[in-house]
């Protein structure tokens, strides 16, 4: 699994996709205290962009007829694509907090508050609720059959993300109505435990997205 993640960064890291990716984060991160949304389309879009270019790889090249023909598990090879996007994902938030510290320094920025875990587990949660249901579509019908679906998910997970992030009363009213109740009751409603709940949600999300992807792959002829 090491030599398939190391790949997928290797080949980011010497790509457009990248640096697209890495100045969206950073731009989310300079939006952030005008409006959250940028920050949580910031992020989706670079996971977008270093998904998309890693799977487009893979089909040029035929990269899982490869694969499938080495000693690797394909349990292995779907368990490796989950990581390297959640890797991915955690670079991202990492970079997206030094850059709010960095811009805190700044007096234009006028950034006078850094990204909380409650904050942090949405865009988790999103980012999860995205791959969980785009990479067993990918695993099923390939890159080339799967590009819509993953188009259509990432949508999805804007509009999903601007209701959150409304700044609309009625629109808040009916998230904290809706949206908040479970995890709300669950955790007492103190950040802390809300956005452990809400990771806690999103493992759960993703373990079983996995399971399901493995199954289609085992199935999968090549």
């Amino acid at each position: 699994m090491i030599n398939l993640l190391r790949k997928d960064f290797i080949l980011l890291k010497k790509s457009r996709g990248f640096i697209i990716a890495v100045l969206m984060v950073l731009f989310g991160a300079f939006m952030w205290q005008k409006n959250n949304f940028y920050y949580l389309w910031s992020i989706l879009m670079s996971i977008y962009f270093a998904m998309g270019y890693i799977n487009s790889y893979d089909h040029k090249y035929n990269s899982e007829k490869i694969f499938n023909s080495l000693s690797l598990k394909r349990s292995t090879i779907v368990i490796a694509k989950y990581v390297s996007v959640l890797v991915f994902l955690a670079f991202a938030i990492g970079l997206s907090i030094a850059a709010m510290y960095l811009l805190r320094l700044l007096p234009v920025a006028e950034l006078t508050r850094i990204i909380n875990l409650s904050e942090i587990s949405v865009v988790i949660i999103l980012v999860a609720v995205y791959i969980s249901a785009y990479l067993p579509l990918y695993f099923k019908l390939g890159y080339m059959g799967s590009r819509w679906a993953n188009f259509a998910a990432l949508i999805l997970m804007f509009s999903f993300s601007g209701i959150i992030s409304s700044s609309d009363p009625a629109t808040q009213n009916f998230v904290a109505r809706y949206l908040g109740v479970f995890v709300n009751s669950v955790s007492g409603n103190t950040g802390l435990n809300r956005g452990l709940i809400i990771v806690l949600l999103a493992v759960l999300i993703l373990l079983i997205s996995t399971s399901a992807s493995i199954q289609i792959y085992q199935k999968k002829e090549f």
